[in-house]
């Protein structure tokens, strides 16, 4: 079966599904900056979850916020947090130090 190309808005059929090659381009930097946003998030998420977790071990330390520190520590290990920043590793983030920090 021969392979259909359909022609862009300026006649040409190069590029990729009839997309010229700026279009294309263009595409791939939206998709670029999917991904940049979404390991700024993660890098968010990672940063607030450590400030948290030694906030809250400071308040234990003192003898408060105990019943806190644990419900947040649950939280984190079932709500699927982890596994996220784990699977998608932060650079330059040690992932097993906020685990050990839950653990603790």
């Amino acid at each position: 079966m021969a392979k259909t190309v359909l022609p862009n808005r300026t006649g040409s059929t190069s590029g990729v599904g009839g997309l010229s090659p700026k279009k294309l381009a263009d595409l791939v930097a939206i998709g670029a900056d999917s991904a940049l946003a979404y390991q700024t998030n993660l890098q968010r998420i990672y940063d607030e979850t450590d400030r948290y977790l030694a906030s809250l071990a400071r308040q234990v330390h003192e003898g408060k916020a105990v019943d806190e520190a644990a419900n947040f520590g649950r939280w984190l290990q079932f709500s699927g947090v982890l596994v996220l920043l784990e699977r998608f590793n932060v650079p330059g983030k040690e992932f097993p130090s906020l685990q050990s920090r839950i653990t603790d």
